[in-house]
């Protein structure tokens, strides 16, 4: 928390200076996700389930994914792809494309 008036508006100032140098769809996603917050986290939410499916059934998929991701742990992404029937591994793969996927 800000303690005064002064410091509060050197902070809005430098915000809005950041703010006019952003890319407007960077902004346009900030202000969806500030206003929507639930509909933005279910099209996350879709979003690595949609990836999850579609490597777990198809390994052309999987190949293609680990090329465009270089720095996905191969071995660990074929692991949890395996094991993904239990609820701790789902996690663990939804964790490890979230992160692949920069979401």
């Amino acid at each position: 928390q800000l303690d005064s008036f002064a410091a509060r508006r050197r902070l809005e100032r430098h915000i809005v200076n950041l703010m006019r140098e952003a890319d407007e769809e960077v902004l346009e996603f900030l202000q969806q996700r500030l206003e929507y917050p639930e509909q933005v986290e279910a099209e996350r939410q879709r979003r690595i389930d949609t990836m999850r499916e579609h490597l777990m059934n198809d390994e052309g998929a999987l190949s293609a994914f680990v090329s465009d991701h270089p720095d996905v742990p191969i071995q660990r992404l074929r692991q949890l792809l395996r094991a993904c029937d239990k609820p701790r591994k789902r996690q663990e793969l939804n964790a490890l494309l979230q992160e692949a996927l920069g979401l």
